[in-house]
């Protein structure tokens, strides 16, 4: 099923690994079958996330965004043309972009 989401930009409602219901996703971004979302969670432009990424809440990955195996939530995260990797966590309505990268073991959390 096709859905307005992320600006009003066209793609689909996915379905989790577990068989949950998933969040949006543009034509324009890959999300892995391995990438679990929660159903207010939206991946938009151009982004990539991949691995077991987890993304919480209603967060918003969009532009160039590169997502390699990180977790957010709870809370709302954006994450704009930007990388993260590893473990990162982002939380509680977090904020990244300007082509920030964030690694390892990082925990970014309250309004950063």
């Amino acid at each position: 099923a096709f859905a307005q989401q992320c600006g009003g930009v066209a793609g689909t409602f996915r379905t989790n690994p577990d068989g949950s219901p998933s969040g949006f996703v543009a034509t324009t971004a890959f999300v892995a079958p391995t990438v679990t979302m929660s159903p207010s969670s939206q991946v938009c432009d151009k982004a990539i996330v991949s691995a077991s990424a987890q993304i919480l809440g209603a967060s918003i990955i969009k532009g160039n965004a590169n997502l390699n195996n990180p977790a957010f939530g709870p809370g709302t995260v954006t994450v704009e043309n930007s990388s993260i990797e590893g473990n990162a966590s982002l939380r509680n309505n977090a904020t990244v972009k300007n082509g920030s990268t964030i690694k390892g073991n990082a925990i970014i959390g309250g309004s950063a």
